[in-house]
């Protein structure tokens, strides 16, 4: 969960009420926002996807308290679970969501004894920490359904999840939602 802390000066008690508006279509799908004051919701809190709605589709809250000046909209990104089906023996694997934790022991908890590989450069890699966009063989010691609990992953960009490819042979993944190709 994130907390962005926004400050701002009315220029004085005739400048109130301060009406803040958005646009809840702008939000990522599954993700929940709150708008509080910053003394943790006691003056006043809502959801910002059910707040009072604008006849354009946009919502809105009314600040009316001069002594008012700041306000915390806290974001907590969806969460979805992905279920695989993994074969015994080898399986060629990536991350459908981006997990608490990406350490391979956690995510495939009965991976048989070998770290996962992934394929980049011309050469195999082992690689403990998974990452997104990224695709690796891991072997299995007999057929198991798992479930994988995160953050959906929409896109790979070099900002979020930087996934580098060179010449010849690469082990890429996927990304939680389906696209074309």
């Amino acid at each position: 969960t994130l907390i962005y802390r926004c400050r701002f000066n009315a220029g004085g008690s005739n400048n109130y009420p301060v009406v803040i508006t958005w646009d809840p279509n702008q939000f990522p799908a599954g993700a929940q926002l709150y708008l509080r004051d910053i003394d943790n919701g006691k003056l006043f809190g809502l959801d910002m996807r059910t707040a009072t709605q604008n006849p354009d589709g946009t919502r809105s809250y009314t600040i009316r308290d001069e002594k008012i000046t700041a306000f915390d909209i806290e974001y907590t990104p969806a969460r979805a679970t992905r279920t695989s089906d993994l074969e015994k023996g080898w399986n060629f694997v990536s991350l459908p969501v981006r997990p608490s934790n990406n350490d391979y022991r956690q995510v495939y908890p009965n991976a048989q004894g070998t770290t996962p590989i992934k394929f980049s450069m011309d050469i195999y890699q082992a690689e403990e920490q998974l990452r997104v966009g990224t695709g690796y063989f891991i072997r299995f010691p007999r057929k198991e359904t798992i479930t994988i609990s995160g953050i959906l992953v929409t896109r790979i960009d070099k900002d979020l999840y930087p996934v580098h490819v060179y010449g010849g042979w690469n082990t890429v993944g996927s990304l939680s939602v389906p696209v074309t190709v």
